[in-house]
């Protein structure tokens, strides 16, 4: 039997037309009509930009269960390879196996999320000197 993704659980009923959706369930059939032709890999651009918190961790949690359910009923353990930029990172952390950070085009990290929220030069580019590591 083929496993369907679907950006929406089994209680909501996505049967409205698109110009009734909400932003955070357009972002969804976004990323529904994104998968429909079986990518190996997904480039998101800013997914969760624009959503409230509640649906921002309801999208995240959506990808992330894409990426890691199964390849549209392929025998293989994983969805397709994700790259997203994010600007959201505590929902970007809580999908991402890894992380590149960059900062006016150039890397400043590229590891697990959690050694890149420790590291120095993130901390520095993204919160200031004043809370960085000596």
């Amino acid at each position: 039997m083929r496993r369907r993704w679907t950006p929406w659980s089994s209680s909501e009923s996505p049967t409205r037309p698109a110009s009734a959706l909400s932003q955070g369930d357009l972002k969804r059939l976004e990323v529904a009509r994104a998968i429909a032709t079986e990518p190996e890999l997904l480039l998101l651009d800013e997914p969760l930009g624009g959503l409230n918190p509640a649906e921002s961790e309801l999208l995240a949690r959506s990808i992330k269960r894409l990426h890691k359910g199964g390849r549209f009923g392929r025998l293989h353990s994983e969805g397709p390879a994700v790259v997203m930029i994010e600007h959201k990172l505590k929902e970007l952390m809580s999908i991402a196996d890894r992380v590149i950070v960059m900062d006016h085009g150039e890397v400043l990290a590229d590891a697990a999320p959690a050694e890149i929220v420790k590291n120095p030069k993130v901390v520095e580019a993204y919160l200031g000197s004043a809370h960085a590591a000596p």
